[in-house]
């Protein structure tokens, strides 16, 4: 022993990269790039001195390179922009809606959060676009569901509370926390205005 300490196992070390090594390679195999240039990457940090190391390092530069992964990773990028500004253009809408003179009719409430877009591209054969749509559409769903009629309820608006439970409806079917919201709306507004407000399972 050194300084108080074990001395490395050298065999473990080695089974362990040899491990570690296979694993990185089998995900390069199943062409889980991303994943491989990662392990690749931390294999050649553990060990920067190895032969093991150096091969790794070389391994994750190779990939790093490939066009198919630039390609991927840009595509990523530029999905997490999209992401971003269709964010920020549902918070702005809903913004602006709680600030308006009087309550906004459900589609121009959804058509200023961008719905029909995100709707076309939650039908896109880009699984990328496709899934990162469909959580906006989920966010979108669960703000004028619940979080914004729940809001106008407690300041006292009904009407404004209305009016997002009915866009909610139009996203898909209310239910569980939406319908006590949907009782309470009601009372709190002349009976032909909560006759309108949507039905709730």
């Amino acid at each position: 022993m050194l300084g108080g300490r074990r001395p490395i196992d050298t065999a473990y070390v080695a089974r362990q990269l040899a491990l570690d090594l296979r694993h990185a390679d089998s995900l390069e195999r199943a062409g889980q790039w991303d994943g491989a240039e990662l392990r690749y990457r931390e294999i050649a940090l553990d060990v920067p001195g190895r032969p093991e190391g150096r091969l790794a390092l070389a391994r994750a530069d190779e990939i790093g390179k490939r066009d198919a992964l630039l390609t991927l990773r840009e595509h990523i990028r530029l999905s997490a922009e999209t992401d971003l500004s269709d964010a920020t253009r549902e918070f702005s809408a809903l913004q602006a809606a709680r600030t308006s003179p009087s309550a906004l009719a459900p589609e121009t409430l959804l058509e200023r959060i961008g719905v029909e877009s995100l709707r076309r591209r939650a039908a896109s054969p880009d699984s990328t676009q496709r899934d990162a749509a469909l959580r906006r559409l989920s966010n979108i769903a669960a703000w004028v569901s619940f979080y914004e009629p729940r809001s106008f309820l407690a300041a006292g608006e009904p009407a404004r509370a209305a009016a997002s439970l009915r866009a909610a409806a139009m996203l898909g079917p209310l239910r569980g926390e939406s319908c006590d919201l949907v009782r309470r709306t009601a009372e709190q507004l002349p009976r032909e205005d909560a006759q309108r407000l949507p039905p709730c399972s």
